[in-house]
């Protein structure tokens, strides 16, 4: 009569062996998660941030500033988002005929050893300085 089964010593290998081909799969799973989860952060940001710069575009942005606020719901109003504070940053350009501003996403509650910026790059738009008045010319007089 002949023994059917497995001894110890074989599952011991055979789950040796599963394990190796298991654990690299598991942390490339762990990995990918979170750049997932860091893409959708950034593309969040990069949004919200374009959309507080076509609010300045479409109201007007005449003065220079800088600030700090809380991102709005669409539509206006809200409780804002959860996790990104805007900074907000309008300035002279070099001609003094155009105003620069830019829009930052920034972490509401930053964990230590986090990057400051989420979204990465920093939305920027320019437009006309409506109260730019430019130096008269001298012309000498004949």
């Amino acid at each position: 009569m002949g023994n059917s089964g497995f001894t110890l010593l074989e599952v011991m290998i055979s789950v040796a062996v599963l394990a190796v081909g298991v654990v690299p799969l598991l942390v490339t799973h762990a990995s990918t998660v979170a750049n997932l989860r860091r893409s959708r952060e950034m593309t969040v940001a990069a949004l919200l941030a374009r959309d507080r710069l076509a609010e300045l575009e479409a109201y007007g942005f005449t003065a220079l500033s800088e600030g700090l606020g809380m991102f709005g719901q669409p539509g206006g109003g809200g409780d804002g988002h959860p996790f990104l504070n805007f900074e907000e940053k309008v300035e002279e350009t070099e001609p003094l005929s155009l105003l620069e501003a830019q829009v930052k996403a920034v972490r509401r509650f930053r964990p230590p050893g986090q990057e400051e910026d989420p979204g990465g790059s920093i939305p920027t738009t320019y437009i006309v300085n409506l109260y730019f008045e430019p130096e008269e010319e001298l012309i000498p007089e004949e």
